[in-house]
């Protein structure tokens, strides 16, 4: 734990230096048990230095931590849940993205981040966890439109990647007012 917080002392650090407000961590491993590992988990966060857990964020994965899993840790301990649809639809539980949007809304108190991405491979067709080099418009929940939040496009292709998406999503958007 000692050298964890070294690094989270960091990365708040090299946050504050670039006026970043978020240190984003996937809730870890589940060693077993996935109820000790997540009561561990808010427990650690709870001691954690007030400078960490000021930009301390969770994010779903797309292996062991469903939001279902990570929204009462986020509650319990105050960190902000950073959505992200393609871990979620790769790791389901259940609910919906409208459910989800909603309740990881409400654990902000600044401007939301969620993330966004596509699979290499069609949904359904294999391994769908890689990331693609673009994001497929239609992955793009509707649900967000209109939000006011950060997305962050997690794809190969980086910045041209968001804007040929922000393009698809200005046409669709604007073929859908009669």
């Amino acid at each position: 734990m000692r050298q964890s917080t070294a690094e989270l002392l960091y990365q708040a650090e090299v946050a504050q230096y670039v006026n970043a407000d978020v240190i984003n961590l996937h809730g870890g491993g589940a060693y077993g048990d996935k109820p000790a590992a997540l009561k561990r988990l808010a427990d650690v966060i709870r001691r954690l230095p007030e400078k960490v857990r000021a930009r301390l964020t969770l994010e779903n994965d797309d292996r062991v931590y469903t939001p279902r899993d990570l929204l009462p840790v986020c509650r319990e301990v105050g960190a902000p849940l950073v959505y992200d649809v393609h871990h979620h639809r790769c790791l389901t539980d259940g609910r919906t993205v409208a459910e989800i949007t909603a309740e990881a809304l409400d654990t902000w108190l600044r401007e939301p981040l969620f993330h966004l991405s596509s699979p290499l491979v069609a949904w359904g067709e294999g391994d769908n966890r890689p990331h693609h080099d673009f994001v497929d418009p239609s992955d793009f929940p509707p649900e967000w439109l209109g939000l006011d939040l950060t997305v962050d496009v997690e794809a190969k292709a980086k910045e041209l990647a968001v804007l040929k998406l922000k393009e698809q999503i200005t046409r669709r958007s604007a073929a859908a007012v009669p």
